[in-house]
């Protein structure tokens, strides 16, 4: 859970971390080890380089834990729901592989889960949706407690 005046700074740190690890693919760098059907994931053929890819459509590029695969850069992923409770999202560049969804949540309200996915090779999103949570007992700077609730049988 990420709160309290660091949380803008945590969270777009940790978006430039998840995008440069998604950006090197387009440098063809790619140190991931393939981890093929975790989780229900698909990877696609693996390749070396593009001539690798039987299809004129499909380059070869990194696709997180699936490592280099044959992947057609314009894929869509599914669409993700826009619609997070108390928070919203936003993906750039929309629904396409290597997107990002980056979520956040209302003033009072804390992101649970990651606050960024990507979208797949094999047009999925990676992780699940997070969701936004009241802030219970968490005061900002700004914030009083005012008076606390009366102890019955006990003295003031």
């Amino acid at each position: 859970m990420v709160t309290g005046k660091f949380a803008p700074v945590f969270l777009v740190t940790f978006g430039l971390l998840l995008a440069a690890n998604y950006e090197g693919v387009r440098g063809q760098e790619c140190d991931h080890v393939r981890q093929e059907d975790r989780g229900g994931r698909k990877c696609s053929k693996r390749c070396v380089s593009d001539k690798d890819c039987t299809s004129q459509k499909k380059k070869c590029m990194c696709d997180g834990k699936c490592g280099k695969s044959c992947i057609n850069p314009n894929l869509r992923c599914f669409p993700v729901p826009t619609d997070i409770a108390h928070g919203s999202v936003e993906i750039k560049p929309y629904n396409k592989f290597e997107a990002i969804a980056t979520y956040t949540c209302d003033h009072g309200y804390t992101l649970v889960g990651l606050p960024a996915r990507v979208c797949q090779g094999d047009e999925s999103w990676m992780g699940e949706p997070p969701r936004c949570e009241l802030n219970h007992g968490i005061l900002e700077k700004d914030q009083e407690c005012g008076l606390p609730p009366p102890a019955h049988h006990a003295k003031h």
